[in-house]
């Protein structure tokens, strides 16, 4: 008997497909409440792309600095940095992401301040 193997799918492929709707839910919502870059209705209901990339980044994030972190630089790659705005605008939207990921126990505990110290070392605050 002669056995089939499927293909390999591409990491980020299966990342993609295999996302919690939780969490990009709570990253679409946390972006629409907040709209850090003035966008329409319209335009705020269209966002996949950006949400997605954000959502798939969050599995790394072990703090609010870096969830912050996450969506500034998914921000300014997605749209530019005259648009993005300054980094501490994402702060609040970070945190009421932080705080959903930490209520479905999808995010480990914050680690400690010393993340801050650093996000703010390394945006020059």
């Amino acid at each position: 008997m002669r056995l089939h193997r499927a293909p390999r799918e591409r990491p980020e492929t299966y990342r993609l497909r295999t996302m919690n709707d939780e969490t990009y839910t709570l990253v679409l919502d946390a972006l629409v409440r907040h709209n850090p870059i003035g966008l329409s209705y319209e335009e705020c209901s269209q966002r996949t792309p950006e949400v997605l990339a954000v959502s798939t980044r969050l599995e790394g994030a072990r703090s609010v600095a870096a969830v912050q972190r996450i969506l500034f630089e998914e921000h300014v790659r997605w749209f530019d940095a005259a648009a993005a705005g300054s980094l501490w605008r994402y702060r609040p939207i970070a945190a009421d992401i932080w705080r959903g990921l930490r209520g479905s126990n999808q995010a480990p505990t914050e680690t400690s301040r010393a993340g801050a110290s650093t996000l703010a070392v390394a945006s020059g605050g």
